[in-house]
C-alpha cells in the first residue's frame, strides 16, 4: 500500500505531454487501478466504421498493434466483417471468429453482442478492446484496455455519456469557439486565419504553409459567414498573443461587405479603403497569404494588419426576414430552376404554401401525398430539415422513389447514416448526394438543387467535384477568372459517409459530352486508381483522356489532429502524401492551393485542344 502510495503521487504530480495537444499542457489528475492479469493470449477487437461500404465493421486480430490505426491495407492477420446494421453480429460470424481465434463460442457471443448493442445505443463511431485478454489459466476473455469514441453529431440524443465529458482537460479557446458553432485547433505560427468551411479552411493553411508561413490556427467559421460569428472569431484570434497579421478568407456571407466581399467587391474595397482600419483586400488567395507572410515576419512586433481575400462570389444573398428554405426556394426559382412545390410535417392538409412569397406553390405534409396529388411526379427533391430529421427526410424520399435527393444538412449522426445506407442499397430508383453538401447545379440547363452562390456560375466545359462546398466555389471563381465556365458542379459532402461518392461522381462527368475537364477537390487514392482504369480504356477505344485538376488539403495538418470535418489525421494512412502520389502516377495535375486551380485547367485544355485558345483568352468580365 505505501509503495502504491508513493507511486500515485509521483505520477499525479507530472506532467503529461501528448502530440494531439502540440504546446499545450494537461495535468494528468486521474490515477486508474487494476487488478492484476495472468496474461496468457492478447487480442485487439474492434467496432469501427467501413467507408467504402457505408456500414459498420468488426475488427479482430492477435495482438501486436498499437490500435485501430496500425492495420496496413489487407493485413492477413487481421479479420475484418461488415456488419448488417439492422442485424448486427450473426452467428455464422461467431463461428468464424471463435474458430480462427480459438475462442469460447460462449464467452465470445456475449461479448460481441454486447459490444454491438452498446455501440448502437450510444452512437459509437468506434469500440476498441486492446487488448482482449485470454488469461493463461482460466481462458477467461477479459477487457483489459477499452477505447470508445462517441459520435459529437448525436450529442443532443447523447446527454448522459456527453455529461461525462472532462472540459478540464481542453483548451479553453477551442471550448469558446464550441460555443458559438466555430471549430477552432489552435498550431504553432504567427499569423491568424479566419476561413469559412472546413475544406478551404485547410487549403488556406497548407497555402500559407507552401509559401514559408506558419499558421497560429486553424478556423472554420462555418459554411455561413454571420455578423456573430464573424466578430467571436476575431475576438479569438486576438486573445492569442502570438497573432500579429490575420489572413482572412471568407466566402460570401451577410459578413462579406468587411472581408471576403461576396456579391459586392468594389463596394466592399471602397468600404475597407476609407475605414481607416489596418486592412488590405486582395483579390487573389495566392497575393493575400504572401503579403501576410512579408508582414508578419518570423518574430511578434506590434499588431498589424488584417490581410483579406476578397473575390466576387455573386452569389444570392439570405433574406433576414424569410426562412432558409424559402429564401433559397426564391433565389432558386429566379435562377431558372422548376420548384413544383413543398414538403413540411407541419402542414396538415394538400394546400398552398404558408409562406406568402411562395403562396402560389402547392404544399404537402408528405411526399407521397405530394407524388399522387402534384400534376407530374418530381425528379429531385432537396432536404433541407436540421440534422436529427434529416435521415427521416431522406428515408421518405427512398421510400417514395424520388429519383435524385440532395441533403445540405450538417452533422448527421453517423448511425442515422448507417440506416440511410442500408436503404440506398436496398433499392435502385433513388440516388442520394450529401449530407453536408452544397447540392448541384449545372449552369447550362439553370438548374440548381441546394444552396450554391449560383449567380457566380457560368455554362461552359469544366466539371467540378469537391466535399468542400467552399472549395467548390473557389474552383468555380478561379474557372471564371480565366474564362472559363462550368458544365456540371456536384458536392460530394464532407460527413464521414457520403451516399454518393468520388468515384461515381467522375464517371458521371467523364461520360458527359459537355465537361471537357475536371477539377477534384480534394480526391482520394479510390478516384485515382478509376481515373487510371477509364483512361486505359479509353485510349484503347481510340479516345483521348479527360484533363483533371486535383487538389488534397491537410498536408499541414498536425499528427493525430483532425481540423474540422475535411480535416486529415496525419497519423492516417494514406496520408495526404500518399494520395497526392497516387493521383499524380493516374496523370492528375495537382493544384497546391486553390489559386492554381484556374490557370492549371486552362493550360491542360489548351495543350490538348479541347478548347480553341482565343476563345479561351476571352474572359468573362
Amino acid at each position: 500500500l505505501s509503495k502504491g502510495r508513493k507511486f500515485s503521487s509521483k505520477t499525479l504530480s507530472q506532467t503529461l505531454f501528448i502530440h494531439q495537444t502540440l504546446t499545450d499542457v494537461r495535468l494528468d489528475q486521474n490515477l486508474n487501478v487494476a487488478e492484476h492479469l495472468n496474461t496468457g493470449h492478447d487480442l485487439f477487437l474492434a467496432i469501427t466504421t467501413d467507408r467504402p461500404k457505408g456500414c459498420p465493421s468488426l475488427v479482430m486480430s492477435h495482438g501486436g498493434v498499437s490500435g485501430i490505426e496500425g492495420f496496413v491495407g489487407d493485413d492477413l492477420n487481421v479479420l475484418k466483417v461488415p456488419l448488417n446494421y439492422a442485424e448486427g453480429v450473426t452467428e455464422e460470424m461467431i463461428t468464424i471468429l471463435s474458430e480462427r481465434f480459438a475462442l469460447d463460442r460462449k464467452q465470445l457471443t456475449a461479448i460481441l453482442q454486447g459490444l454491438f448493442t452498446f455501440y448502437k445505443a450510444s452512437d459509437a463511431t468506434l469500440i476498441e478492446i486492446n487488448p482482449l485478454i485470454r488469461e493463461s489459466e482460466s481462458s477467461r476473455l477479459i477487457y483489459a484496455s477499452f477505447k470508445i469514441s462517441i459520435d459529437d453529431a448525436a450529442s443532443k440524443r447523447q446527454n448522459q455519456i456527453f455529461s461525462l465529458r472532462d472540459k478540464s482537460q481542453e483548451m479553453t479557446v477551442e471550448l469558446e469557439a464550441e460555443k458559438h458553432g466555430l471549430v477552432y485547433n489552435q498550431l504553432e505560427g504567427n499569423i491568424g486565419c479566419l476561413v469559412n468551411g472546413a475544406g478551404l479552411a485547410m487549403a488556406t493553411n497548407d497555402a500559407v504553409a507552401e509559401y514559408g508561413g506558419r499558421c497560429a490556427n486553424f478556423l472554420d467559421g462555418g459554411g455561413q459567414a454571420t455578423k456573430e460569428t464573424m466578430v467571436k472569431a476575431f475576438e479569438l484570434i486576438l486573445s492569442d498573443k502570438r497573432v500579429n497579421r490575420i489572413l482572412v478568407n471568407i466566402y460570401g456571407g451577410k459578413f462579406s461587405q468587411h472581408v471576403r466581399l461576396g456579391t459586392n467587391l468594389a463596394v466592399g474595397q471602397k468600404v475597407i479603403a476609407e475605414s481607416g482600419l489596418k486592412l488590405l483586400a486582395e483579390d487573389d488567395l495566392e497575393s493575400a497569404v504572401k503579403k501576410a507572410i512579408q508582414f508578419a515576419g518570423p518574430s511578434r512586433p506590434s499588431p498589424g494588419a488584417i490581410f483579406s481575400k476578397a473575390t466576387a462570389s455573386s452569389g444570392s444573398s439570405t433574406l433576414d426576414s424569410q426562412k432558409p428554405a424559402t429564401s433559397n426556394a426564391l433565389a432558386t426559382m429566379a435562377y431558372g430552376t422548376q420548384i413544383i412545390g413543398g414538403v413540411s410535417p407541419s402542414i396538415h392538409s394538400f394546400g398552398p404554401h404558408p409562406s406568402p412569397s411562395l403562396s402560389h406553390l402547392p404544399a404537402v405534409p408528405t411526399l407521397r401525398i405530394a407524388i399522387s396529388s402534384f400534376p407530374f411526379k418530381p425528379h429531385a427533391t432537396a432536404v433541407f430539415v436540421l440534422a436529427l430529421h434529416a435521415a427521416s427526410a431522406i428515408l421518405e424520399a427512398i421510400e417514395a422513389e424520388i429519383p435524385l435527393i440532395v441533403s445540405v444538412a450538417k452533422h448527421v449522426p453517423l448511425h442515422d447514416m448507417f440506416r440511410v445506407q442500408a436503404a440506398l442499397r436496398s433499392q435502385s430508383a433513388s440516388r442520394l448526394v450529401g449530407p453536408n453538401c452544397p447540392g448541384i447545379i449545372g449552369p447550362a440547363a439553370k438548374c440548381r438543387i441546394g444552396i450554391m452562390p449560383h449567380l457566380q456560375y457560368r455554362a461552359r466545359c469544366v466539371g467540378i467535384v469537391s466535399k468542400s462546398g467552399t472549395l467548390s466555389y473557389e474552383a468555380v471563381g478561379a474557372t471564371k477568372k480565366v474564362g472559363l465556365g462550368q458544365s456540371l458542379c456536384i458536392g460530394v459532402g464532407g460527413e464521414m459517409l457520403p451516399a454518393t461518392n468520388l468515384r461515381e461522381i467522375l464517371k458521371a462527368l467523364l461520360r458527359d459530352e459537355a465537361t471537357k475537364g475536371i477539377i477534384g477537390g480534394e480526391a482520394e487514392i479510390e478516384a485515382a486508381e478509376f481515373l487510371k482504369e477509364w483512361d486505359r480504356e479509353a485510349v484503347r477505344k481510340g479516345g483521348k483522356r479527360k484533363p483533371v485538376v486535383g487538389m488534397i488539403t491537410g498536408r499541414t495538418a498536425p499528427k493525430g489532429r483532425v481540423m474540422g470535418h475535411a480535416g486529415a489525421v496525419a497519423d492516417g494512412i494514406p496520408t495526404a502524401s500518399d494520395k497526392i502520389k497516387a493521383l499524380e502516377d493516374a496523370g492528375v495535375t495537382i493544384a497546391v492551393h486553390p489559386g492554381e486551380i484556374g490557370h492549371l485547367m486552362r493550360a491542360l485544355l489548351e495543350r490538348e485542344g479541347l478548347i480553341p485558345v482565343e476563345e479561351e483568352q476571352r474572359k468573362d468580365r
